[in-house]
């Protein structure tokens, strides 16, 4: 992991995803949307898609002004149960079992965050919602987490709307939606992948993260902003 400025708050943080890493948000998501553990059972083309987690590896750099998170690749996890509005916890044993494979055979690479989705059935309650935001349970989740075990410095969520009705005239092309939030459109469905990064603060006799962007509330020291940056889905753009 890269040394940070012990002033964060001075440097931009930028999120770049590969493409292997997107394709398998979009598996991931997709799986989660049609098929759910009903009980005993699965149920397919569920009206009530789940949602899913897991975590992402790559590496992280400094550059001028800037730290950046590179995002390799993303690994679902499938013993975390999904519901409609939330999903549980990773398995910290399988994560472990995911680094000793990771240290082995690739040591560049490491545990650089964690993802989860949003599903929505259709595209006016993702809209309502703001459903690409990661939700005030989202950033509170990734606060209380424990800088002296997570080493997880960046997190992603994919959200997936359905589109009821697909107007070919009406597409909508990829665009940046936020500086955190890109957007595209594939077949039936809009998706929105945002960022939000991590960083280690000292609070109260205690490290702790801190999560940037945070819109929501006021008087708290951030980055000054967070891009993200997936050239699968907008194209390539300059390091800096």
């Amino acid at each position: 992991m890269l040394d940070h400025s012990p002033d964060f708050t001075n440097r931009d943080a930028i999120v770049r995803v590969s493409d292997s890493a997107v394709l398998h948000l979009m598996l991931a998501g997709m799986e989660s949307f049609r098929v759910r553990h009903w009980g005993k059972h699965v149920r397919e083309n569920t009206e009530y898609p789940v949602e899913a987690n897991g975590i992402l590896f790559g590496y992280s750099v400094q550059k001028d002004n800037a730290d950046h998170f590179i995002v390799e690749h993303a690994s679902t996890d499938k013993f975390a149960k999904g519901y409609a509005s939330w999903v549980e916890r990773w398995n910290e044993t399988v994560n472990n079992e995911k680094r000793n494979v990771i240290c082995g055979q690739w040591p560049h690479l490491q545990i650089i965050g964690d993802f989860h989705t949003h599903p929505y059935t259709t595209y006016t309650q993702a809209e309502t919602d703001h459903g690409w935001e990661f939700s005030p349970t989202d950033i509170e989740f990734h606060e209380e987490l424990d800088p002296s075990y997570w080493e997880g410095r960046c997190a992603l969520v994919l959200t997936i709307a359905e589109l009821k009705r697909l107007h070919k005239n009406k597409q909508r092309s990829n665009e940046t939606w936020e500086e955190n939030v890109i957007h595209w459109q594939l077949g039936g469905f809009r998706y929105w992948l945002s960022a939000i990064v991590l960083d280690e603060t000292h609070d109260d006799d205690a490290d702790r993260f801190i999560v940037s962007p945070r819109r929501d509330i006021k008087d708290v020291l951030t980055r000054p902003a967070v891009y993200l940056k997936v050239p699968t889905i907008h194209g390539v753009t300059p390091i800096s």
